[in-house]
C-alpha cells in the first residue's frame, strides 16, 4: 500500500506476514490548515492488506542540527586490515564505504581528528556512500569536513561528489570538489538555506580512486 499527505508519497509498504506490525511513514511538512492523508492499495492480482491504530506524531524542533559522530571515532576498529564496513552511531555505509584507523591497509594520511575515519571508493562500477538523517531546523547551514585522495595508486586525481543534502523527493544542493594533494587535507563548506524537516546527508564516492573523508 501507499500512504500520501496532500499528493506527496511518504509510505509505500508491504506487510511482510498476517500477523499487525508497526510502520511509520517519512517525516512530511505542513502550512497550518486542512490537509488529506490517502492510504491506497498497490499492485496487481488481488489481494488484501489491514490497517489498524493509525495515529500522527508531532516532530519537536530542535534547536539545532545534531550530527552524530562526525569524526567516525565509533565504533572502535579492531580488524586486522584497519577497515570497517559495518554501519552504526548514526552512519549508514553502503557500497564502497567505511570507516579506517591510522595505518590501516588504504594507507591513508592519519585522521585529523583522533585515529578514525571514513573511506568512499568507487570499484567495479559501484560507488560508495555513506548517510546520516537528522532534524534540521529552518536557517542557512554550511557542511565542513576534511578530505585527501589515497597516494598508493598514482597521481590520478578524478572528482568526488564530496557532499549531498537530499530528502525522499529533493535533491537540493550538490558540491563537487577535488582534493588537491594524497597527503595534504583539504577543507570545504558549501552554504544552502533549508527548510525545517528530516533531511540525509550523503557522500558518495564517483571515482576509481579512493578518498577519506574526517
Amino acid at each position: 500500500m501507499q500512504i500520501e499527505v496532500d499528493g506527496q508519497t511518504v509510505a509505500t509498504i508491504t506487510p511482510s506476514g498476517s500477523t499487525y506490525e508497526s510502520f511509520t511513514t517519512d517525516w512530511f511538512t505542513v502550512e497550518p490548515g486542512s490537509h488529506t492523508i490517502l492510504f491506497s492499495a498497490t499492485g496487481t492480482g488481488t489481494g488484501a492488506t489491514f490497517i489498524d491504530q493509525v495515529s500522527i506524531e508531532k516532530v519537536a524542533v530542535p534547536d539545532y542540527a545534531a550530527l552524530q559522530h562526525g569524526g567516525f571515532e565509533s565504533p572502535t576498529i579492531t580488524s586486522q586490515n584497519g577497515v570497517a564496513v559495518t554501519s552504526g552511531d548514526g552512519w549508514s555505509f553502503k557500497n564502497n564505504a567505511g570507516r579506517i584507523r591510522n595505518g590501516s591497509v588504504f594507507g591513508a594520511s592519519d585522521a585529523p581528528e583522533g585515529t578514525q575515519a571514513a573511506y568512499l571508493q568507487t570499484l567495479n562500477g559501484k560507488q560508495g556512500e555513506f548517510s546520516q538523517s537528522l532534524i534540521f531546523p529552518a536557517g542557512h547551514y554550511a557542511i565542513q569536513f576534511q578530505s585527501a585522495k589515497r597516494s598508493s595508486f598514482g597521481d590520478n586525481s578524478p572528482l568526488m561528489s564530496t557532499w549531498m543534502i537530499s530528502c525522499s523527493v529533493h535533491l537540493y544542493r550538490q558540491a563537487v570538489l577535488m582534493p588537491s594533494s594524497p597527503r595534504t587535507p583539504f577543507s570545504s563548506t558549501s552554504r544552502e538555506n533549508i527548510k525545517f524537516g528530516l533531511w540525509q546527508l550523503r557522500e558518495p564516492g564517483t571515482t576509481q580512486l579512493s578518498w577519506m573523508i574526517s
